[in-house]
């Protein structure tokens, strides 16, 4: 039976929030796992996992595991116990949804940008959170999008779909909503959301490539979001395949960008009179017609030739492939298969490599994640309270 006056989530202490991280990253997990994951004694571990079922954040699966030792029963959390905001922002909208703490969509909010100015889009951001804090109040908003982010979440630099040299995002939400923020890269957001609920559950070591607008890679390794030096992991995009390939949007030859980007395979047949958009491009390759699916046959091998230089180096458990770009795969993906196995080194780790769907739903996703993730980590500060003199925002030029 829950106590009469529950802790909220942030009110916790580090070793139980710890312990409901560890149950969410294994899907459920027993006191054993547990204490394993945490370096708990088997008394702290009855005790802490005992308090968190009193006070409704964890709860007994139903399912009893039967070996040659005593009977196990795992722990799973309880969703509706907290919520997180999560927001992706691309260069024309923002994408909201506030997810329990299950990793369940509990409702979604999508705004058209009129203007990209950071107190413009920090307007936006308001009103997306006010509507969605009707539902449930978030302990933490996270906020995704394709920039440079500080290592410590707090300011965005080079967020050129949103024409953004640098700006103190995380700051200015926070004032507006009164509500802890914190952001991230995008591709790294979506990479923690599939390794906490997706198919990267349960894994240590994931690699997450997403082909679409640009190319990203996120990474996890032993069991932790790899970020790089000033944030700067996974640019796997302007990688050279073939120096006599197409020129991508930066002038390279040959790299990955070049063959692969939706805006590069549209580049590359616009002189063809086939029209349409992606989808009736890659129609169009299903079809038989030679330029489109040479082109398409050429983006499948860069791509499976990258995918596998990402698993020579890094040796995850598990690849996932994802994004807008992925039909690639669907009209040749024999050759990114035979582009893979021919790049891939003989002692090379046996990856399992998925590939999957994605829609912008996902991505905010990803976001309340991290969001998440920062509140069971102890890392939801207080929004600062603005200056009337602070400067703020810096345009790209």
């Amino acid at each position: 039976m829950a106590t009469k006056h529950p802790r909220d989530i942030t009110m916790l202490s580090a070793t139980e929030r710890g312990a409901i991280e560890a149950v969410i990253s294994q899907g459920e997990a027993s006191r054993a796992t547990i204490g394993d994951l945490l370096a708990l004694s088997v008394p702290r571990v009855s005790r802490v996992t005992g308090d968190l079922i009193e006070e409704g954040f964890l709860a007994p699966t139903g399912e009893v595991q039967r070996g040659s030792g005593r009977p196990v029963q795992p722990l799973q959390v309880v969703a509706t116990r907290a919520c997180t905001i999560g927001i992706k922002l691309t260069g024309e909208a923002a994408y909201a949804v506030l997810m329990n703490l299950g990793g369940e969509v509990v409702a979604t909010s999508v705004r058209t940008f009129e203007s990209t100015d950071v107190d413009d889009v920090v307007a936006d951001i308001e009103l997306m959170v006010a509507e969605l804090s009707e539902k449930s109040r978030p302990s933490m908003i996270g906020i995704s999008l394709a920039a440079t982010v500080d290592p410590n979440g707090r300011g965005v630099h080079d967020a050129s779909y949103l024409r953004w040299a640098s700006a103190p995002l995380a700051d200015l939400v926070g004032q507006v909503t009164g509500v802890p923020t914190v952001l991230s890269n995008d591709v790294n957001a979506l990479t923690l959301v599939e390794h906490w609920f997706g198919a990267g559950q349960g894994h240590d070591d994931v690699a997450v490539v997403t082909i679409g607008t640009g190319v990203g890679c996120g990474l996890i390794a032993n069991g932790e979001l790899v970020h790089g030096l000033g944030g700067r992991s996974g640019l796997i995009g302007h990688m050279i395949v073939d120096r006599s390939g197409p020129l991508c949007d930066l002038g390279h030859r040959g790299c990955l960008a070049a063959f692969a980007t939706i805006p590069s395979i549209v580049r590359q047949l616009s002189g063809y009179g086939l029209g349409g958009d992606f989808a009736d491009l890659a129609q169009h390759a299903v079809e038989g017609h030679p330029a489109a699916e040479r082109v398409f046959v050429d983006a499948a091998v860069a791509t499976g030739t990258v995918l596998a230089y990402v698993v020579n180096i890094l040796g995850p458990q598990r690849l996932i492939l994802t994004g807008d770009g992925i039909a690639i795969n669907a009209v040749a993906g024999e050759h990114l298969d035979a582009a893979y196995r021919e790049h891939l080194h003989w002692r090379a780790a046996q990856t399992e490599v998925v590939v999957q769907g994605l829609d912008f739903e996902e991505w905010a996703r990803g976001a309340a994640t991290v969001a998440l993730r920062a509140v069971l980590r102890g890392e939801a500060e207080a929004p600062v309270v603005a200056t009337d003199d602070a400067s703020t925002t810096e345009a790209a030029q």
